[in-house]
């Protein structure tokens, strides 16, 4: 049975390298002082903070002024596990489609004794999964982005995490699959489904082991979930190259367009246009991959952008100015 079940998660796969994807919903944060998109545990020694970034090594946040770290003045202590959840709730009524979590991040950390890893819940928070120990769940990784490798990059405990030093800011995602359907729960409903569930969690997990090092630890920012469905269709030509976040979105003061790229690629150009479809703007995007738009050097209401990359794949997008 167990070689079966590999099969068809290989066969999956492999079908799903070629499937369309069709956003259905979303939400993201750049952590406003106060932001309920994050839940952190209220445990005493949870060092997770939302606040300005006060340390030499986190000197300001990724979309300023706030972002969620492991304290915002002190160093983090030893032997600590602290952990913060995101959660998605359901609306898609027949079922919660594949999700993908994505956010930028730095961290300072004792290379291989202390890190963070990103953990997924389908039963409301009864059961958490690293997201390389899922295969043997019903739940499998289908894509990555600067992700932490399950063999190279373990800490205590052989847990695979982000470790050790990373100095600039990094975007990091990755997108789940389920082999069997993750469905909302109905009253009265008969659901064959294992999982059961009105949402898809995420927890953010940062641990440390006995020895002081006096290091800043993580700082995360910008996070986005979204939750995608695999159309039935296969394309014919080639799989997109890159995605496009905005958040947030609409806009109030400035917001973030960022080009995701699933191999590395740059030179990125967005043209925006107002609702009249007349060009109002062609540049490139920076050497992050980003366009940081600016609320006040536009007029309140709806927008359309238009990001191409050097070969001429194109992806178009609505964004509103409040």
């Amino acid at each position: 049975m167990k070689k079966i079940i590999t099969s068809l998660t290989f066969m999956f796969a492999v079908v799903y390298c070629n499937a369309q994807w069709t956003i259905l919903e979303g939400d993201s944060t750049s952590f406003p002082a106060n932001s309920a998109f994050a839940h952190i545990d209220t445990t005493a020694g949870n060092i997770w903070q939302i606040g300005l970034p006060q340390k030499t090594f986190f000197d300001t946040a990724h979309s300023v002024p706030y972002a969620i770290m492991t304290d915002t003045i002190n160093p983090y202590p030893v032997n600590n596990l602290s952990t913060f959840t995101v959660e998605f709730t359901d609306s898609v009524m027949w079922g919660i489609g594949d999700a993908y979590i994505g956010f930028w991040h730095k961290y300072e950390m004792d290379s291989l004794k202390d890190g963070g890893y990103v953990e997924i819940s389908l039963d409301s928070g009864a059961t958490w999964l690293n997201n390389y120990n899922c295969y043997a769940n019903n739940v499998f990784v289908f894509d990555q982005i600067n992700f932490y490798d399950s063999f190279l990059d373990t800490i205590q405990g052989n847990i695979p995490a982000f470790t050790g030093t990373h100095n600039t800011w990094e975007y990091s995602a990755i997108k789940f699959q389920w082999v069997i359907p993750v469905m909302p729960t109905y009253s009265g409903g008969d659901n064959k489904s294992p999982y059961n569930c009105p949402k898809v969690m995420f927890r953010f997990n940062f641990k440390s082991d006995s020895i002081q090092t006096n290091k800043a630890g993580w700082i995360i920012d910008d996070i986005a979930i979204r939750i995608y469905d695999i159309g039935s269709g296969i394309n014919e030509n080639h799989q997109s190259s890159f995605n496009v976040e905005v958040f947030p979105n609409p806009i109030n003061e400035h917001g973030i367009l960022q080009a995701v790229s699933f191999h590395n690629e740059k030179d990125f150009t967005i043209s925006i246009y107002n609702s009249l479809g007349q060009e109002i703007k062609t540049t490139s995007l920076d050497k992050n991959n980003q366009y940081i738009i600016k609320a006040n050097e536009l007029t309140s209401g709806i927008y359309f952008y238009s990001i191409r990359n050097k070969i001429g794949e194109q992806k178009n997008g609505k964004i509103i100015i409040k």
